[in-house]
């Protein structure tokens, strides 16, 4: 399979030299998958640089390419012609439902529907952060304590796997390292800030959220 997708795009790669640079990853590389979304090999897509801040366009993640060398180079000089629009990394959704009285886990395509209606309190985090064990505890516990809030949720974003939209997310430091709390009502989201003890976190939701504050 691999021989055939290297003859599959060794003639592309002819005509389209001087315009980009082909490059072939394999299974060390899988980790880049997700900056255009992916989820598995074989995968094509266009990187516009080589930096950290790189643009991303997706063409297929399927055993074989859809439409053949046509439908590739059309993908191709559409890219030039400056016509796609980028595609941001992402998780993976889970795929079992959420349940009411945990924490949801978002990922990229799934932020808009999560923070379109009613309210949430969205924390962004990096894994690898020194508090992140206590404020997901903290978390846990405040979720699991309004499970009965139907118009409320606590949801979580993995910033280092997901794209995070700064129109989405105002006043984003990508400097900040600890989980960072906003709440979102009804596709609007406010940053609150360092998420504190459980105390803090109730007290707060209480104040800006009516719902939470009414206990129904």
């Amino acid at each position: 399979q691999d021989k055939a997708h290297d003859d599959f795009f060794k003639e592309i790669a002819e005509e389209y030299r001087g315009k980009m640079i082909f490059m072939k990853l394999g299974k060390t590389e899988e980790y880049m998958l997700k900056d255009f979304g992916f989820g598995a090999f074989p995968a094509l897509g266009i990187a516009d640089s080589f930096g950290f801040d790189a643009k991303h366009f997706a063409y297929s993640s399927a055993n074989e390419f859809p439409g053949g060398t046509e439908a590739v180079k059309e993908f191709l000089n559409k890219y030039l012609a400056k016509e796609l629009s980028p595609t941001y990394k992402s998780e993976q959704a889970p795929k079992e439902e959420h349940k009411k009285g945990t924490v949801k886990t978002v990922v990229f395509s799934t932020i808009k529907e999560t923070i379109a209606s009613g309210t949430s309190l969205l924390v962004l985090y990096k894994s690898w952060a020194k508090s992140v064990d206590k404020v997901s505890g903290v978390l846990d516990k405040v979720a699991e304590a309004l499970e009965g809030i139907d118009s409320f949720t606590i949801a979580k974003l993995e910033t280092t796997k997901n794209h995070v939209p700064e129109d989405t997310f105002p006043e984003m430091d990508e400097d900040d390292f600890e989980p960072v709390g906003y709440l979102c009502t009804d596709g609007v989201c406010k940053k609150w800030g360092h998420i504190p003890g459980q105390k803090e976190v109730f007290k707060y939701l209480a104040k800006q959220v009516p719902a939470v504050k009414a206990g129904r």
